[in-house]
């Protein structure tokens, strides 16, 4: 029997109340049930559906766009957010990547949406024989659901293995510019531990756009493009993450969100004084420019 972590704020999130009881129970069905694997896109029958669910899929596939997305020519079902939600460390990245590897569809729709993440834990994707620089974009994948998606190109692992250069990532669109300082950051736990911040940042960010907005500033307030700002100017991680934590437990009595996170900001930044959290900020003003840094961000800046 698995274990699995399911957000309770699921129950608040406006998609989520919109739905009927048989889609709420299909949401909570593909999320749970024996056959999903720790990449959260897993090959499971109509008929399995049918018995433990008691509805049909292709009454219910529509509804559970975009969050459930259902390949019916190979009878697949992708939980978008499963495994961000369930990776703590890279020993689980590994094994659901392990997971899916024989598979070419499935690996190049997970990595896809995960690159990110498997970028910040450092996994090396070469290993999986498939052509990662020229996988679709998660958007793309989803728009064709249909399988309309190009195969991958397997690579020749004798022939290319030690030749083979990842193409850098470049960061989004309206990522900060840093300039390169130092590019060699030796310590992978550091590299962890700043990826699940940002991480947890990511998904207090996904939150709060989920909130309900009654006021003008508060529509306008963009929990990420703040974290953005925060993290140009270097202020630590963990008080970025604490700030924007603040605002969402205190939503309702906050006017005006730019100046609330920033109070919270100033007050926390400089409490950030253990051992190791001396460590990330020093490493973290280290990381600026370097191809770590943005392959750790790349997730919370690509939604702004």
């Amino acid at each position: 029997m698995s274990y699995r972590k399911f957000d309770t704020g699921t129950w608040q999130d406006p998609w989520f109340e919109n739905l009927g009881p048989e889609i709420k129970l299909s949401f909570i069905y593909f999320w749970t049930n024996d056959i999903c694997n720790q990449a959260g896109i897993y090959e499971i029958s109509k008929k399995r559906i049918l018995f433990e669910l008691g509805y049909h899929i292709d009454t219910i596939s529509i509804p559970l766009k975009p969050k459930i997305i259902w390949y019916p020519e190979k009878n697949i079902v992708w939980v978008k957010n499963f495994f961000a939600h369930q990776c703590q460390n890279p020993k689980f990245a590994v094994a659901a990547l392990n997971g899916i590897k024989d598979d070419p569809f499935r690996l190049q729709i997970f990595i896809s949406e995960n690159r990110g993440i498997l970028d910040g834990y450092k996994i090396d994707l070469n290993r999986y024989h498939i052509d990662t620089i020229s996988i679709p974009s998660a958007r793309e994948t989803e728009q064709n659901s249909t399988v309309q998606i190009k195969e991958p190109q397997i690579q020749n692992v004798k022939k290319h293995t030690s030749k083979f250069k990842p193409q850098k990532k470049t960061p989004a669109k309206n990522a900060v510019t840093f300039k390169p300082k130092n590019n060699n950051v030796k310590n992978e736990d550091f590299t962890i531990n700043l990826s699940n911040t940002f991480l947890k940042i990511n998904s207090i960010c996904d939150d709060i756009l989920k909130l309900p907005k009654n006021s003008d500033k508060k529509k306008k307030f963009n929990p990420r493009a703040w974290a953005q700002k925060k993290i140009s100017l270097k202020k630590h991680p963990g008080a970025i993450e604490k700030s924007l934590d603040g605002l969402k437990i205190y939503w309702d009595r906050s006017r005006n969100p730019w100046s609330y996170c920033d109070n919270i900001l100033s007050k926390v930044n400089g409490t950030f004084n253990e051992a190791d959290a001396i460590q990330m900020n020093e490493e973290f003003k280290k990381l600026s420019g370097s191809p770590e840094l943005i392959s750790l961000t790349a997730g919370l800046f690509g939604e702004i």
